[in-house]
C-alpha cells in the first residue's frame, strides 16, 4: 500500500505515461474534506511521509491498494492498529476495512458510530459491499473516491486530478 498525492501522480503520468499504474492496482482518492479534531486523549496518528512534506493545504492524497500474494483486509479508522490510520473525530476507532475479492474490491462498514456510506446509501455493518469504479464514499466527514487503473488514468487526463464537481479544462 503506497499513499502519494494527486500531485505526484500527474507528474509520474506526464513523465512515464500509461505503463506507471499497474492495471491490477486499485485506488482510493481521500478528497479534500472537512477535518473534526478528535477527542483530546486521541494523539495524532497521520504519518506525515517525507514525499508529502511540501503538500499543499487540502490536497487530495491517492491510496494504492495493490495486489499482494497473500490477500489480506485493508483496515481504516482513529486507531493505530488500523492499515490507514486517519486521526478525525468524525471516523470510529475502527471505522471499515477493504477487503479484495478476485478482481474486485469490496468495502464493510466495521459497526462504525457514523456510519459508512457507498454512493450516498449507508451500508449495512459488517456486510461487504462490492466497490466499482468512481464509488463514492463517505466516512464521517472523510470522502473517499475509489478507482480502477482506468478511472484513475481517466480522472488524471480529464481534470488534472482535481476533484469531483470542480472545473478544469481538459488538457491537449
Amino acid at each position: 500500500m503506497r499513499i502519494q498525492t494527486l500531485n505526484q501522480l500527474l507528474s509520474r503520468l506526464h513523465s512515464r505515461g500509461d505503463a506507471a499504474f499497474p492495471v491490477t492496482s486499485r485506488w482510493l482518492v481521500r478528497e479534500p474534506s472537512p477535518w473534526q479534531p478528535p477527542a483530546v486523549d486521541v494523539r495524532a496518528t497521520m504519518p506525515i511521509l517525507p514525499s508529502m512534506s511540501l503538500m499543499a493545504a487540502a490536497e487530495s492524497l491517492v491510496i494504492e491498494l495493490a495486489p499482494t500474494a497473500t490477500p489480506a483486509p485493508i483496515s481504516l479508522g482513529r486507531a493505530d492498529a488500523n492499515d490507514v490510520v486517519i486521526n478525525d473525530g468524525t471516523l470510529s476507532k475502527h471505522h471499515l476495512q477493504f477487503l479484495p475479492d478476485d478482481s474486485t474490491w469490496t468495502v464493510a462498514d466495521l459497526d462504525s458510530y457514523n456510519g459508512t456510506f457507498l454512493d450516498g446509501v449507508r451500508l449495512t455493518p459488517t456486510r461487504p459491499h462490492t466497490l466499482h469504479d468512481s464509488a463514492l464514499l463517505r466516512a464521517g466527514n472523510l470522502e473517499l473516491t475509489f478507482h480502477d487503473t482506468a478511472g484513475l488514468l481517466s480522472r488524471l487526463r480529464t481534470t488534472e486530478g482535481r476533484p469531483r464537481g470542480t472545473s478544469a479544462s481538459v488538457p491537449r
